[in-house]
């Protein structure tokens, strides 16, 4: 499955907003760290980095939802590799469906 243009266009703007505002904050923590007490720009570095991470996170989220909209309606979405094992306690057996729903195999 490959994404259409819309949705990798806007994860690559997502991501060059991510480290515009990594690149900001780490020159707020710069400043913060050249006075007294010093410490305090690490503190601002800190959380810099956890807003950069949860920025990235954020667009690949976005990116994943925006590949998933593109399917057209009532078209499964590619499996995710997950398995779900299923058992039934009377017939002593159990199977495993993928993300989707779909039977895989039965286990013995």
């Amino acid at each position: 499955m490959q994404a259409g243009p819309d949705c990798v266009n806007g994860f690559k703007k997502a991501r060059k907003r991510c480290q515009r505002d990594f690149g900001t904050c780490t020159l707020g923590a710069l400043v913060s760290a050249s006075a007294p007490p010093f410490w305090q720009g690490l503190v601002v570095e800190a959380l810099c980095v956890v807003a950069k991470l949860n920025c990235d996170d954020d667009a690949e989220e976005d990116y994943n939802d925006c590949v998933l909209e593109e399917f057209i309606p009532g078209q499964l979405p590619p499996a995710t590799g997950e398995l779900t094992i299923h058992c039934d306690k009377f017939a002593d057996t159990c199977w495993t469906t993928d993300s989707n729903g779909k039977y895989v195999k039965t286990l013995k």
